[in-house]
C-alpha cells in the first residue's frame, strides 16, 4: 500500500502550481472497498513539504466527489483543524469515484523595483496599472492546483471525469490496478486557453 499512496501522492502533486509553498494532498482511508451495503471512507487533506506529513489544513469547501453514475456529490461531513482537514463520505455505488479538491484558478504576477522583487495576485492588465513606471521584469502566470484521488467500490469503472480545463492527468492504468513494482501509465491531456 505504501507504493500506491506514494504514487497517488505524486499524481496529485505532479501538476500543482510551482508557486505553491506547500504540496497539497488528499489521503483516503481506503482506495479499494468491497461491500454490497456500502462503506464509509475518511479523507485527510493537508499541505506540507513532506509526503503525507500533515502541516497546514486545506480548505475542503471545494471538495467534490464524482460518483460512478456521473453525479457530483459533497462529503457527508467535514472538519478543518489547524494541521489538516478531515471529511467523510458514504460510498454506496459500485465503481470508481473521483475525488477532487481543486483550488480556483489564480493569477500570480511579479515585478522588480530598484532590485526589490514584488508580488501581486493580479492579471497582466491589472499589473501594468499597479506598478510604478520604473518597474522591470514584469511576469504573470495563470495556474490551477489540482488535487485528485480515486477510490473504487467493488468493480472498477472508467470514471475519470476529465474537465477540459488546464493540463489534466488521465490514468491509462486504472488507479485501483496500481500495484507495487508494476508499471503504471498516465497521459497528460493538453488544452489551449484563450486568455
Amino acid at each position: 500500500m505504501t507504493f500506491k499512496k506514494v504514487t497517488l501522492f505524486f499524481v496529485a502533486i505532479a501538476i500543482s502550481s510551482q508557486v505553491s509553498a506547500h504540496s497539497r494532498w488528499l489521503l483516503p482511508s481506503h482506495y479499494t472497498l468491497s461491500s454490497e451495503q456500502g462503506a464509509w471512507i475518511a479523507l485527510d487533506a493537508s499541505a506540507s513539504n513532506e509526503v503525507f506529513n500533515v502541516d497546514k489544513a486545506l480548505s475542503i469547501d471545494p471538495l467534490s466527489i464524482l460518483t460512478p453514475s456521473g453525479k457530483k456529490e459533497r462529503a457527508s461531513s467535514s472538519y478543518k483543524a489547524h494541521r489538516k482537514s478531515v471529511a467523510d463520505y458514504f460510498v454506496k455505488e459500485s465503481g470508481t469515484y473521483k475525488i477532487t479538491n481543486n483550488a480556483s484558478a489564480n493569477y500570480f504576477s511579479s515585478y522588480k523595483v530598484a532590485d526589490k522583487h514584488q508580488r501581486a495576485r493580479v492579471n497582466k492588465v491589472e499589473l501594468k496599472a499597479l506598478v510604478p513606471d520604473n518597474a522591470t521584469e514584469l511576469q504573470t502566470t495563470y495556474g490551477l492546483t489540482r488535487v485528485e484521488t480515486y477510490i473504487t467500490m467493488n468493480n472498477p469503472t472508467e470514471n475519470y471525469g476529465v474537465e477540459g480545463e488546464f493540463l489534466e492527468l488521465l490514468p491509462k492504468t486504472h488507479p485501483s490496478g496500481i500495484v507495487e513494482n508494476e508499471p503504471a501509465t498516465f497521459a497528460f491531456i493538453p488544452i489551449t486557453l484563450n486568455l
